[in-house]
């Protein structure tokens, strides 16, 4: 890893670190051929923050179900614990309501077209104005 991203990891107590680890050591057991593990270990990752599923398809080998198996049972097992609680999807709801997922905001694709109507709305104004 760079300096800046150690850096930031133990300055700022992040948890990226620990999913960053394990999505490291994912990738690591999938260079290996080692399906069953890469499995348990993006299960890991998914436990910490969901980012590394989007890896998942580009792992995944044709009629290998060792792989989506050992991700289900390694997050099945990981669960357990919370199924009574009440909470066991965490923080996820207020989580996604503060990165302004509920709202489309989270989106970087919504930001782009928003910022991009507002610049074109400012010129038209600009252009209305000098013109007039």
């Amino acid at each position: 890893m760079a300096p800046a991203s150690d850096w930031e990891f133990a300055s700022q107590a992040h948890i990226d670190a620990a999913a960053t680890a394990f999505l490291s050591l994912g990738i690591l057991a999938a260079v290996h051929r080692r399906q069953g593990l890469t499995g348990a270990l993006f299960a890991c990752a998914a436990m910490v923050k969901y980012f590394p599923l989007v890896l998942l398809p580009t792992l995944l080998r044709r009629w290998d179900w060792r792989l989506p198996t050992a991700l289900i049972v390694t997050a099945g097992l990981l669960f357990i614990p919370y199924a009574g609680s009440g909470h066991m999807f965490g923080f996820l709801g207020t989580h996604l309501g503060n990165e302004g997922y509920r709202d489309g905001w989270g989106f970087q694709i919504v930001w782009f077209f928003a910022i991009f109507r507002s610049l074109i709305r400012a010129w038209s104004h600009i252009s209305s104005s000098l013109a007039g």
